[in-house]
Formats: structure tokens, C-alpha cells, sequence
């Protein structure tokens, strides 16, 4: 084999066993039209209002001194986002759903409480967006207001979003369900064992799920109650070198920390 011949075989070689990742990609958006021109900019309003209104009441709450009249402003003072929420999804509802209009229409959702107007922007979130990558943004949403709904719509992502993204957020947070109080933490080990083998190089943010799920299930398998722990290795408080091998069968209490 000639040295040519030799180098192009190391590099294609090379190129097949390096990792690849994807990078998301949001589904192609045509021109908006003037009625979702209209429909984001009345949105946007509202949640500059909101924003505004937000900020003048925490400068009013701050100046007052502690005392009942202060406590009767944090309350009656409090700019209500419900409305808002309302206002901003009359405006979004008359217009289709388009990528232009995900980020007010996850807002009417994170606002909106449990009202009615943010069960209708979670519908049409999960629906209308279902291919848009930045719907990445709503699972934690849905995670940090216990969304009861929230199995139901990840099912429907997982099965049928466009993107690869979509799908693999879907299927982490149907894993970290599994973990919960009612749920299946076999099922969860599975969904995760999925997202590293079959999604390994989509990229999220810090990184990849392949990478994320490899942590998990490491954690998973080696972390919990009544596994067997990995070797440790570092040095003792005397400088000497320790191994947490060495001292198996005995009863070892680590104590990590830190000092900044």
C-alpha cells in the first residue's frame, strides 16, 4: 500500500469513529403574514407592559417600609399576570401557529397559570409547535409547574415531532417522570438507555443527550442505595495514596467538600 494510500485509509478511519453530533435545526418558516404581524406585536406589548409593571411594583414594595401598609401594597400592589396572560392570547389565538409566535405563546403558558388561556397555549404549543425546536423550552416549564398534563404530551412529542430535538427532550422528561412518586424507575432506565443510543448526538444545551443519559445511567447504576460504589482514588489526609478498593468489606464514610 503506497503512503498516499495509507493516509487516506487512517483519515477515513478516523472520520467514521469520531462522535457525531446534529445540530438542531427549527423547521423553515415561510413569510409572515400581516395578520401574524399584528398577532406578535399586540403580544409583545402586552408583555412589555406586564414587564414594566412588574418592575415599578417591586421599586414601590422596596421603598416602603416594613409595616402594614407595605404588606397590604405586596398584595393588592401585584400586577396580575392572569390578565395579562389573557390579553396577550386574544391577540396570538386569531393568528396560526408559526415559529414567530412560539416565545409569546410560551409565555401565555408560564403566566397564565391554570387558567384557561394558558391550557390553550399548552395545546397549541404541543400541537402547533410540535417541530420547532424552541419548544425545547417548555419542558422544564412543565417540570417546574408539575403540569398535569405533562406525560400525556410528552407521549405525543416523542411519537410525532418533526425534530430530533423535540423528540429526545420528550423522552428525557418522560424518564425523569418515571423517577417520581408514581412512577416506573425501570421504565425511566429504559427510556434513558433510548435517548443514549438512539439520539446520542443531538445537541442540548452543555452538551448531548448521549452524554446526559451516559451520566444518568452511570449515576443510576452505580450511585443508588445498594450499588456496588466505583473505585475511588486520592490521597488520605496524611498525603498518602487511598484507594476505596482496598478497604472493601469495611464500613467507609466519605466526606466530600470544598473550600472557596
Amino acid at each position: 500500500m503506497s503512503r498516499l494510500a495509507a493516509l487516506v485509509l487512517i483519515l477515513s478511519t478516523a472520520a467514521a469513529a469520531a462522535p457525531q453530533t446534529e445540530t438542531p435545526r427549527g423547521r423553515e418558516e415561510a413569510p409572515p403574514t400581516e395578520v401574524t404581524r399584528r398577532a406578535e406585536a399586540e403580544a409583545r406589548e402586552v408583555i412589555t407592559s406586564f414587564d414594566a409593571a412588574r418592575k415599578d411594583y417591586l421599586a414601590r414594595l422596596t421603598a416602603l417600609p416594613p409595616g402594614p401598609e407595605r404588606d397590604r401594597f405586596a398584595v393588592s400592589g401585584r400586577p396580575d399576570p392572569l390578565g395579562y396572560a389573557a390579553r396577550a392570547w386574544a391577540a396570538l389565538r386569531r393568528a396560526p401557529a408559526t415559529p414567530s409566535l412560539l416565545d409569546e405563546t410560551l409565555w401565555v403558558y408560564r403566566e397564565g397559570g391554570s387558567g384557561p388561556d394558558a391550557a390553550a397555549a399548552l395545546e397549541r404549543l404541543a400541537v402547533g409547535h410540535a417541530g420547532d425546536d424552541g419548544l425545547a423550552a417548555l419542558f422544564p416549564l412543565m417540570h417546574y409547574r408539575a403540569e398535569p398534563r405533562a406525560a400525556e404530551i410528552c407521549r405525543a412529542l416523542r411519537r410525532k415531532s418533526s425534530s430530533r430535538r423535540i423528540r429526545a427532550e420528550a423522552i428525557y422528561a418522560l424518564s425523569r417522570l418515571e423517577f417520581g412518586i408514581d412512577g416506573d424507575p425501570a421504565r425511566g432506565e429504559a427510556l434513558l438507555v433510548e435517548l443514549e443510543r438512539d439520539f446520542a448526538g443531538v445537541r442540548r444545551a452543555g452538551g448531548t443527550f448521549g452524554e446526559l443519559a451516559a451520566r444518568e445511567l452511570f449515576a443510576l447504576r452505580h450511585l443508588a442505595v445498594g450499588r456496588e460504589a466505583p473505585d475511588i482514588r486520592g490521597r488520605d489526609v496524611d498525603d498518602r495514596p487511598l484507594t476505596l478498593s482496598e478497604h472493601r468489606g469495611k464500613v467507609v464514610l466519605l466526606s466530600f467538600w470544598g473550600d472557596w
